[in-house]
């Protein structure tokens, strides 16, 4: 029951990032970098009033950490947001929807074997990425936003594989790699743009982005995927309810007038919710 809500928690708190880094209309690495030194103030506070700042004084592996922070979500941020300031907010959220695709590969670096059938599931991420893109007619358009999308997708995977048996705490954790991702964003946008502050309407939409998913939704997706590790039954409910956050973003983003999203698009959404069924019922059946 546990890993339910925490699961539900997480789709909730990332529902709104396309829509409020599409109103936000900054580039990939500034909204990076906003958005990570708000959550990273945002963790901390909410260390403080729970206690777990009290991992500060015990023996902690940083050194993993700040390579888990550079995977996700500092690489995963910068292309993400890129993708969404390319491309738009729903196929950015269609492309990284197929990060369980990349959770099934590097399971293969783990040494983790599924059945052929599993690989049918592919077939429909593949089709759910593409046929909005083929069908509007805008596959130039969107190829980097596309590209961006699923090296996002990659990065997510590749994180969840790492902190997949992880037993520190989420909250330390999620303010580790968000300091470390607020620290590379700020060096790379200082080397690569001009600083600008925001105005008052996009440091909101930023500081729901930084508080609420970054923050929240980080630490919430690391303990729900701690809880569901090496439990068959729990890592499909985990992936089961996680597939409901695209269809949660798509729907927000018309809602908070962000962008108009086509009845194409949600061809892609749909594909990619039915592939993720197919995926959890193939992980039950190991």
């Amino acid at each position: 029951m546990k890993v339910f809500w925490l699961s539900i928690i997480s789709v909730i708190s990332w529902g709104i990032v396309p829509a409020f880094a599409k109103l936000g209309n900054l580039s990939g690495v500034a909204t990076t970098m906003w958005v990570n030194w708000i959550a990273t103030i945002a963790v901390m506070l909410i260390m403080l009033i729970n206690g777990s700042w009290r991992e500060f004084t015990k023996p902690q592996a940083y050194p993993k950490m700040i390579v888990w922070g550079l995977v996700w979500p500092l690489a995963y941020s910068i292309v993400y947001f890129s993708a969404v300031k390319t491309g738009g907010g729903a196929i950015t959220t269609i492309a990284n929807y197929t990060w369980p695709l990349w959770y099934l590969i590097f399971g293969y670096l783990y040494r983790d074997r599924y059945p052929t059938k599993s690989w049918i599931f592919v077939t429909l991420i593949v089709l759910g990425v593409a046929l909005p893109l083929v069908l509007e007619g805008n596959v130039n358009f969107s190829y980097l936003a596309l590209t961006l999308g699923l090296i996002a997708a990659a990065c997510q995977a590749l994180y969840g594989r790492m902190t997949d048996s992880s037993t520190d705490n989420p909250w330390l954790v999620t303010f580790v790699v968000s300091l470390v991702t607020a620290i590379g964003s700020t060096i790379w946008l200082l080397s690569s743009e001009r600083f600008l502050l925001p105005s008052g309407q996009t440091f909101m939409y930023l500081a729901m982005i930084g508080a609420v998913s970054n923050g929240i939704g980080f630490a919430t997706f690391l303990a729900a995927n701690q809880l569901s590790s090496g439990n068959p039954k729990y890592k499909v409910n985990f992936f089961g309810i996680l597939a409901l956050t695209p269809m949660v973003q798509v729907v927000l983003l018309p809602i908070l007038g962000a962008e108009t999203v086509s009845p194409i698009r949600w061809i892609g959404v749909g594909a990619i919710f039915v592939a993720l069924l197919i995926f959890n019922t193939q992980r039950a059946e190991k």
